[in-house]
């Protein structure tokens, strides 16, 4: 092979490892874009000892103004998942 043929062959494996590499650093962001756009409420609901809190019943208000309702645990623990972004109001009843 001449000098001519291994430089080729060096600026191809140049090329092809620098889109390899913008291909790598491009996928998280390609990736972030298709994940989903819901996010989920946790938290535990205490007395002010710090004592967990079972069967409380929490009321988060929606952006929208609807209100979705959850039971804690015997731990006091909440959860609630598929809120779209926004502002959300907590209230335990």
């Amino acid at each position: 092979m001449t000098f001519g043929g291994v430089r080729r062959v060096v600026i191809t494996a140049f090329l092809l490892l620098t889109a390899l590499l913008a291909l790598l650093l491009a996928s998280p962001r390609l990736l972030a874009q298709t994940a989903s756009s819901t996010g989920t409420l946790r938290g535990q609901v205490t007395d002010p000892s710090g004592s967990s809190i079972a069967n409380a019943t929490v009321i988060v208000a929606t952006p929208t103004g609807g209100a979705i309702t959850a039971t804690t645990n015997r731990d006091g623990i909440y959860e609630i998942k598929n809120l779209a972004p926004g502002n959300y109001g907590v209230k335990v009843i």
